[in-house]
């Protein structure tokens, strides 16, 4: 799922990643410590951002559209 906000008690991590394999299991070892959102690409991640103000947010470098580094700078 791209959203997965279930637990409001947690703090909110926000998940950009582009390969579907490593995104789940990011999602999978860190379910049990954060409610997780996920973004398939950098664009995507930055709408996410800018509506859901995330505690934190882990990014993969290398994106189509807009990568890692762009990311950060927004």
């Amino acid at each position: 799922p791209e959203t997965d906000i279930d637990n409001e008690e947690l703090p909110l991590l926000l998940l950009i990643e582009d390969n579907v394999d490593l995104r789940n299991y990011i999602r999978e070892v860190l379910n049990d410590q954060y409610s997780i959102l996920e973004a398939k690409d950098g664009e995507v991640g930055i709408q996410h951002a800018l509506e859901h103000i995330p505690d934190i947010i882990v990014s993969d470098l290398m994106m189509p559209k807009v990568d890692g580094l762009q990311v950060c700078k927004t």
